[in-house]
């Protein structure tokens, strides 16, 4: 059986990224469940791997098989910023939507993922979502003052004048 990574893992001496294809020789079966139960791994097969949907979904959706949706915001001085979210990062962006400013805050600071927290600062009207929003994403995106050159998305504005809270 293959299996697709869903979170970065080192197995056999290779490091796998999110997307990869891990061959069934790499992955031990009695560590294949518990990898797939805390979120490491994903079952695939060949048909699998190649979806129509993956590949409705961006074009280099046909290099990953984990459907990958674009979702063009825009940043700073109206400029355009084109996110690539997994479903798993919507739904999360999704969720915190729905909830009280209160709660939304609380479960933003449990966000790791730089593109969540961008297109929650950029759909979000409520200033206190933004604020924790950009908040959490220079405490996981920055190192000792200095912004981690390896996110490759642009700075979340930070103008929220007329926002409610």
């Amino acid at each position: 059986m293959q299996y697709v990574c869903i979170k970065q893992l080192t197995a056999g001496k290779k490091t796998y990224y999110p997307g990869d294809i891990i061959p069934e020789h790499v992955i031990l079966p009695e560590r294949s469940r518990k990898l797939i139960r805390n979120g490491y791994l994903s079952e695939c097969n060949n048909d699998a791997i190649q979806t129509p949907i993956a590949e409705s979904v961006h074009p280099s959706a046909a290099e990953n098989p984990i459907p990958m949706f674009p979702i063009k915001v825009y940043g700073e001085g109206g400029k355009e910023i084109e996110l690539l979210l997994s479903l798993d990062e919507v739904q999360q962006v999704f969720s915190i939507l729905q909830m009280s400013a209160e709660e939304g805050v609380k479960q933003i600071t449990k966000v790791k993922s730089e593109n969540v927290l961008v297109l929650l600062h950029a759909s979000d009207n409520r200033r206190t979502i933004k604020n924790a929003a950009k908040e959490q994403a220079e405490k996981v995106f920055s190192t000792k003052g200095e912004p981690n050159e390896s996110t490759g998305n642009e700075t979340i504005d930070t103008n929220t004048e007329g926002a409610d809270t």
